[in-house]
């Protein structure tokens, strides 16, 4: 146990500013003990804001990457989860690529007999709706990779992480 003695709260907030991000703060308690109090350090609340609520490294990354876009603050104060940032991205980019080639298997050359994972079958649903929508407005437009993404962008962190890992 750590015991400090403070003469005055100026110098407790200064002190709490000073705290690594890794501390949590200071717990204050009367002199008889019978009254406490709990003084979080701003920087650690945060951080822990950053990663709340979830203890998959991947979905943090997920989330992080294409949701939240704090990938770089993160990477700061973590910087062990870069190799999970880019097996994220290599994951996601494969996922992009396995669904346009069904896809286009699918919609596009019609083929019959080809087994699609049922996970896929919502994401495929969904760019066909976004492909006649589109042609409607331009005779010419064609479905690429892009759109694929824009379509598996408009979904929850949580859905594209069940694509991805489940």
């Amino acid at each position: 146990m750590n015991i400090a003695s403070f003469n005055s709260y100026d110098i407790i907030i200064d002190n709490l500013n000073k705290l690594p991000w890794s501390s949590r703060g200071y717990m204050l308690y009367s002199v008889n003990r019978n009254s406490h109090c709990s003084l979080i350090n701003p920087v650690y609340e945060k951080i822990k804001k950053l990663v709340a609520g979830q203890s998959d490294i991947r979905y943090i990354c997920l989330d992080s990457l294409f949701y939240k876009k704090n990938n770089n603050e993160l990477l700061k104060y973590f910087p062990e989860y870069k190799e999970t940032f880019i097996e994220t991205i290599i994951d996601y980019n494969k996922l992009k690529e396995d669904i346009y080639k069904y896809y286009l298997e699918k919609k596009c050359f019609k083929k019959k007999n080809i087994e699609i994972p049922r996970k896929y079958n919502k994401a495929i649903f969904d760019i066909h709706g976004y492909y006649i929508k589109e042609k409607n407005n331009n005779k010419k437009f064609k479905i690429c990779i892009d759109a694929v993404d824009i379509i598996l962008k408009n979904y929850d962190c949580a859905y594209i992480f069940t694509l991805l890992y489940k």
